[in-house]
């Protein structure tokens, strides 16, 4: 046996013996806007959020106390360790990981719950799953208003859960108190509902639709103008989109005390339009 074999060997044996009670922990959130309970009026678009992170760094160092000096000190059984329990998890997936990811509906806690489909939002590149310290993995995801307008109002809770290294990680849940559609001032409230839920969708032309009419009919709201910059930005025109996001700026420069937009966010959009418009070939 070379000396290759023999420090995987020695790693094997020492893995068994002492990492696996060590073992980093993963976990899964599901939340809406950093929020755990939800208020949905039937109707209305739902998007939630999916964290799936780590809450250990693992790397060789972790591991080399208590393995003999021949071994800590040899490259090759380190290279060895970190091929087993490398810095973060990976798991590959036949298809992107957040296609993989399970829904559970349980209405008023009762039990068995029901499994709904949600749409994946601003999808991550496929490929392998890579989860480390410092290193989550995201995805968000939501259900059409055609779907949501036949939810039962009362309490209804979310579970969500991914296949992981032939078991299911589950989150914990999330409540959402569905209500029926409120008769005032419903209008804005849907139209931006609308609007943003489409262009996380990508599809940005139906959601102008619905930021075109929020922004006629308020046309001071800098809330309307960002979100109206933001959806010619995701069709394709800059120039709108940029004329846009500096009359945001300039009702925020002359309105200072409560932003409803932090103005940083628009300086760095405004740069980054002008140096695609203007400035890269």
């Amino acid at each position: 046996m070379n000396r290759a074999n023999v420090c995987i060997h020695f790693v094997y044996l020492f893995i068994s013996m002492n990492l696996f009670a060590q073992a980093p922990e993963l976990k899964l959130d599901l939340k809406s806007f950093s929020s755990a309970d939800i208020r949905l009026e039937q109707g209305f678009p739902l998007i939630v959020n999916l964290t799936l992170y780590s809450t250990q760094e693992f790397g060789p160092e972790r591991y080399v106390e208590g393995l003999p000096d021949s071994l800590r000190n040899d490259p090759s059984a380190l290279r060895a360790i970190d091929s087993l329990y490398g810095r973060g998890f990976s798991q590959s997936y036949p298809g992107p990981w957040y296609e993989q990811v399970l829904f559970v509906q349980l209405i008023q806690e009762r039990a068995p719950g029901k499994a709904i489909r949600l749409f994946p939002l601003n999808p991550l590149p496929p490929g392998e799953l890579l989860v480390g310290l410092n290193k989550p993995a995201f995805a968000d995801f939501g259900a059409d208003p055609q779907n949501t307008v036949g939810w039962v109002p009362g309490r209804h809770t979310l579970k969500a859960g991914v296949l992981f290294r032939e078991d299911t990680l589950w989150s914990k849940n999330l409540h959402i108190e569905v209500v029926r559609p409120e008769t005032s001032s419903d209008d804005k409230r849907r139209l931006q509902a609308m609007a943003h839920y489409l262009m996380r969708r990508g599809q940005c032309d139906s959601a102008a639709v619905y930021g075109r009419a929020l922004l006629d009919a308020e046309p001071q709201n800098t809330s309307n103008i960002v979100l109206m910059a933001e959806i010619d930005e995701c069709t394709g025109d800059l120039k709108s989109s940029l004329t846009l996001y500096r009359r945001a700026l300039e009702a925020v420069e002359k309105d200072p005390v409560q932003p409803s937009c932090p103005p940083v966010y628009l300086v760095r959009k405004i740069n980054e339009l002008q140096d695609k418009l203007y400035f890269k070939k």
